[in-house]
């Protein structure tokens, strides 16, 4: 949408800005989604651990 109103020097000004404000941005992301992503599979295995534990206790 933002193609046509951009003339050249405005779409070099534009990437010039964007990318020093994209990459934390990308890296944020990500982290989160490492985050994320192993603390839902610790809790998993957690949660499967803890439901055998009592399986082999009762």
């Amino acid at each position: 949408p933002f193609g046509r109103f951009i003339k050249e020097e405005d779409h070099f000004i534009l990437v010039g800005w964007s990318s020093p404000l994209l990459f934390p941005y990308t890296n944020f992301t990500l982290g989160g989604w490492f985050t994320g992503s192993s603390f839902i599979t610790s809790w998993y295995t957690y949660a499967l651990a803890s439901s055998i534990w009592k399986a082999e206790i009762s």
